[in-house]
């Protein structure tokens, strides 16, 4: 979960706000400024989020807030129930209080989304798979996501329900923010690279090839971490829906991290104009990456990396 507040003003993003987001690693950001209710409601999500989360003493050790209900020591169910009243009931309790708030004029609608599987919350990749299952077929879907892993719900719904083109954009290896790690961990973009060519080889057994363009962003200096979904209508150069936030679309964005993002519905030109104008600057970038490509001796994955995938696919 990954937003700043500023007074009456939010900045939604994905990225980490560590050095290499302010030098050389590309991310989404976008500002919601003048947004009095949408302030109010992240500023409460995160007050409720620290009330249910460990609490770190003067003594650096973790300790909850209430000591009969630790994360992980209390009675099972215990704790997650205790956490789900709160948080979900604060999410619950902010959407009645918005019912009713469009305005005659009003151009454009945002629609928090939380996602916190140990809650058994999975609000967001409900809506996230609802919303392209059920767009235009004539609509192009643009999916960015710098941890290309989609779960199997996703892929079901993407190749059988919905009927839409899809540009993906992931990073090339050299890319990924784990390039040149020491250890394990420098094996991760390799890692990424198998289960992207694992995915272009269901597309093409179902015979669904054409309607997906995978490409690699490339750009030598830069790493990528940019996550996102753009629709645009058919004969429209523009977006008009956009999902912003820290949710990578991945099995661990799915199955295990709480993420919160934001659906952002509009009409307005001069902000599906700046959506057109996002998309362009991070896809220029991208270099296309078909199963042909994937299959080549210098981009095969390696025995073993399979094997691991195999076994933990569902921590990536």
């Amino acid at each position: 979960i990954k937003h700043v507040n500023l007074d009456d003003d939010v900045i939604i993003s994905g990225a980490n706000l560590t050095k290499d987001y302010f030098t050389n690693r590309q991310d989404r950001y976008m500002l919601m400024s003048g947004c009095r209710a949408l302030a109010d409601f992240c500023a409460g999500l995160i007050t409720r989020l620290c009330s249910v989360s460990l609490r770190l003493s003067d003594e650096g050790e973790l300790v909850p807030r209430l000591p009969h209900l630790h994360p992980t020591l209390a009675p099972p169910g215990q704790y997650e129930k205790h956490a789900r009243d709160i948080v979900w009931g604060y999410y619950q309790h902010a959407l009645r209080k918005s019912s009713g708030q469009l305005k005659p004029g009003d151009d454009t609608w945002v629609f928090p989304l939380l996602q916190l599987p140990p809650l058994m919350v999975l609000q967001d990749s409900s809506v996230t798979q609802s919303i392209l299952e059920s767009v235009d077929p004539h609509t192009t879907i643009q999916l960015a996501s710098p941890y290309f892993n989609l779960p199997e719900n996703y892929i079901s719904s993407f190749i059988h329900k919905c009927q839409s083109t899809f540009n993906i954009l992931i990073p090339h290896p050299t890319a990924n923010d784990f390039f040149g790690a020491r250890g394990f961990a420098g094996q991760i973009p390799w890692l990424y690279r198998a289960l992207t060519g694992q995915f272009l080889h269901t597309v093409r057994s179902t015979g669904q090839d054409k309607r997906f363009c995978v490409a690699e962003y490339t750009r030598p200096g830069s790493s990528y971490h940019c996550k996102g979904v753009w629709l645009t209508a058919q004969d429209e150069e523009a977006p008009y829906l956009t999902i912003v936030g820290s949710s990578n679309f991945n099995h661990r964005s799915v199955k295990r991290d709480l993420e919160c993002q934001m659906v952002v519905v509009t009409n307005n030109p001069s902000l599906r104009s700046s959506l057109r104008e996002e998309t362009q600057r991070l896809y220029r970038h991208g270099v296309m990456f078909t199963q042909d490509v994937a299959l080549r001796p210098d981009r095969k994955p390696k025995l073993w990396h399979n094997v691991f995938l195999w076994l933990f696919k569902g921590y990536f």
